[in-house]
């Protein structure tokens, strides 16, 4: 059986589409999908994909560079600010030493097998890349990491949602697992819309509950068997997988 390869966003976009097809075919590596039974699908070249990549670009250019002037630490790189990151013990050392108020762009989130085996996720089975949240702010009143996405949107979705709740457990449990106290805030995520002035906040209660269930319940059936027996669900939001 491969290793599956999961990500805040995909989980995100599996919600957004309620389609477990979706994420298996997605969470196959690619070496594996032909063996597998899952058709190869051409990278998407066209126009609007592209125009909507550079979109999203200028809109964190914006947040970042304009909004945050002064605010937000940037790591070091030439080139647009998507294409940067810290590295994992850099961002550990950042989040350490963030004044009040202050942010983080992209920093380096590791996702280990202590988290994995929490929700009874097999590591030989499940593999979480490095993740990077947009910005990661210490909250100026209450001394807690808000997690902060940008997002070239207008409307704040469920994909959008279980993102951000993703991103604040895996910070979560990293910083507990390194022995840096510095609370991670689970009640309440930004998301950063096109042309807002700041980010729109969400609780998070319900969307951990939602992905814990997932986690524990869904997801090991969603990857276990063949390809083939996953289930298709057929909705107007199809045309956008």
């Amino acid at each position: 059986m491969p290793r599956f390869n999961l990500s805040p966003s995909l989980i995100g976009w599996y919600f957004y589409h309620d389609c477990e097809r979706y994420l298996r075919y997605h969470a196959t590596p690619e070496q594996e999908r032909e063996a597998a039974g899952i058709p190869a699908v051409p990278p998407d070249r066209s126009p609007v994909t592209k125009a909507l990549l550079e979109a999203g670009v200028r809109w964190e250019e914006e947040v970042v560079r304009t909004r945050l002037a002064g605010g937000v630490r940037i790591p070091e790189g030439a080139g647009p600010l998507t294409g940067r990151s810290f590295s994992i013990e850099e961002s550990f050392e950042v989040l350490a030493s963030l004044s009040p108020g202050e942010a983080v762009y992209q920093p380096t989130i590791p996702v280990s097998v202590h988290f994995l085996r929490n929700y009874g996720l097999a590591p030989d089975l499940h593999r979480f890349s490095p993740c990077r949240p947009d910005l990661v702010r210490l909250g100026k009143e209450r001394q807690v990491l808000e997690i902060i996405d940008i997002k070239a949107s207008e409307d704040l979705s469920i994909s959008h949602r279980v993102q951000a709740t993703l991103y604040a457990l895996i910070l979560g449990h990293a910083l507990n697992l390194v022995g840096i106290d510095l609370p991670v805030d689970l009640d309440r995520a930004g998301i950063w819309l096109y042309g807002e002035d700041g980010p729109e906040s969400f609780r998070l209660h319900l969307n951990i509950r939602v992905i814990e269930d997932f986690f524990r319940h869904r997801l090991p059936a969603i990857l276990s068997g063949p390809a083939a027996d996953v289930p298709w669900h057929i909705t107007s939001r199809c045309e956008s997988c």
